[in-house]
């Protein structure tokens, strides 16, 4: 018995020192659970807990409550019932609807898997919306069963709207640089911008006679893109002058709210508002392309919900996008203009060695025809005069050239002077007369008898006569030229 009694004090002694050492277990537990409680309450990153399986009720931080716009002692699950769910929303980052069993947090209790990276847009109860990574996991009690789940939610909404607008940027200067067709570049921006930075992208160009062209209108909805192509008359008034996408603003432009005394006070008819509001538009940014201080074109961006509206940021990238596309259409259109040049000025050397040519054979025919001896004496001073008048030609020809330098530079300039027009005309003729008779042609001169003198540069109208004679011998197969004054 005292055997006994003396195991039962032991044992005693070991109860109580266990039920010490369990007392002190649960102080420790209290005061870690006081300060993961407290840390839980101030660390600067948003943490959320679901109490139970189904994550009927979740707790958030101070961090993340002010992230949602809710309170910290609310509750903050979407599974809660009706009368108890918060008043944010939650969908994917493309602002599809999500169901409640598809949240991180839900996730993670019903799978006992951790959920890693996910991605969703909470669009506040003022409307703001933010994006968010959230990375879950369960909580197991000691069967293993689900209690609830733990969530770390980072604001990634300034890291992702900035990496899109540089994509998006990036991905314009590519397609603008990629073409000198500038309206083919231009369509594929505008097909870039929506979806990227709206629901329904316009852009148009003026071209040097004031008129509008419609290069891209690009909904990111087909159903809506298809609407929109079987009403043309959508782009423009009446009047035919002001297009419904407001384009014809000069200031760039956010517009927040968009509603019909918004679209009145621009000046779209109300035709065209009535027409248009299927569409939905809520928010739009009203870019014109300048360069020089000219229009060139302009563009608009066009948002619905539940799309957030469009800012200042998002009309400073709008307005960067403009820059460069006028440099785009500058550039175009140098390249076209430099082209034509080209085109011309090999036009006018091939027009130019022509002419150089005719003078030419003419000196050569009376040449030859002096040097065979065979002319008569009564014609070797007509052939004289002939090479005579014909060098003079040639020299013309050579002044034209200088005169096309003179003209490129504003130097030229016209010198008056009494003339004979009678002498000029005759003379002129007479160059052509060898180079008719060698084409079987007659060459008729008439001088009117009372032609009066006239004020003029005598060499410009040289060159008026020749080149119109020139071109009657030159393009006269049969026949005669009669050349009258």
């Amino acid at each position: 018995a005292e055997d006994r009694a003396e195991a039962a004090r032991e044992r005693a002694e070991e109860l109580a020192e266990a039920q010490k050492a369990a007392e002190r277990h649960a102080r420790d537990a209290e005061r870690r659970a006081a300060e993961i409680d407290a840390l839980f309450d101030v660390t600067p990153v948003g943490l959320a807990r679901a109490s139970d399986a189904e994550c009927r009720y979740i707790a958030v931080n101070d961090h993340l409550a002010q992230l949602l716009g809710v309170a910290s002692s609310g509750n903050a699950s979407m599974s809660a019932p009706a009368g108890d769910r918060p008043p944010f929303r939650v969908t994917r980052p493309d602002g599809m609807p999500l169901e409640a069993h598809e949240l991180p947090l839900q996730r993670a209790a019903a799978t006992r898997q951790p959920v890693v990276d996910a991605e969703v847009a909470v669009v506040r109860e003022d409307g703001r919306i933010v994006l968010v990574q959230i990375h879950a996991v369960p909580l197991l009690d000691e069967q293993g069963a689900a209690r609830g789940a733990l969530g770390v939610f980072t604001d990634v909404s300034e890291q992702r709207r900035s990496a899109a607008e540089q994509q998006f940027l990036a991905e314009a200067s590519r397609l603008m640089s990629a073409s000198l067709d500038y309206e083919t570049t231009l369509r594929h921006v505008a097909e870039l911008a929506a979806p990227a930075m709206a629901d329904w992208s316009v852009l148009d160009v003026v071209d040097a006679d004031g008129q509008l062209t419609r290069l891209g209108s690009v909904h990111r909805n087909p159903a809506a893109q298809a609407w929109l192509a079987a009403r043309p008359s959508l782009t423009q008034d009446a009047a035919g002058r002001r297009p419904l996408t407001l384009t014809a603003i000069d200031q760039p432009a956010v517009i927040r709210h968009v509603d019909d005394a918004v679209l009145r006070a621009l000046g779209v008819a109300q035709h065209q508002i009535e027409s248009v509001r299927p569409l939905g538009i809520s928010s739009a940014i009203v870019v014109p392309l300048t360069l020089h201080g000219a229009t060139v074109g302009a563009f608009a961006w066009m948002r619905s919900a539940p799309r957030p509206p469009f800012d200042d940021r998002d009309l400073l990238l709008a307005q960067e996008v403009g820059r460069r596309a006028a440099m785009a259409v500058e550039h175009a259109r140098l390249y076209r203009e430099a082209q034509s040049a080209n085109r011309l000025k090999d036009e006018f050397v091939a027009t130019l060695s022509h002419e150089l040519r005719t003078p030419l054979n003419a000196l050569l025919g009376w040449t030859d025809l002096l040097r065979s001896g065979r002319l008569p004496p009564d014609r070797q001073r007509e052939a004289i005069d002939a090479v005579h008048r014909t060098a003079l030609a040639q020299a013309r020809l050579t002044n034209d050239l200088v005169d096309v330098s003179r003209a490129v530079s504003g130097k030229f300039r016209l010198r008056p002077q009494d003339v004979d027009v009678g002498t000029v005309v005759r003379s002129t003729t007479e160059t052509f007369r060898l180079a008719a008779e060698s084409k079987g042609l007659r060459l008729v001169c008439e001088i009117a008898p009372t032609l009066p003198r006239i004020v003029a540069d005598p060499d410009r109208l040289q060159q008026i006569v020749y080149n119109l004679v020139g071109n009657a011998v030159k393009f006269t197969a049969a026949g005669g030229v009669a050349v009258v004054a």
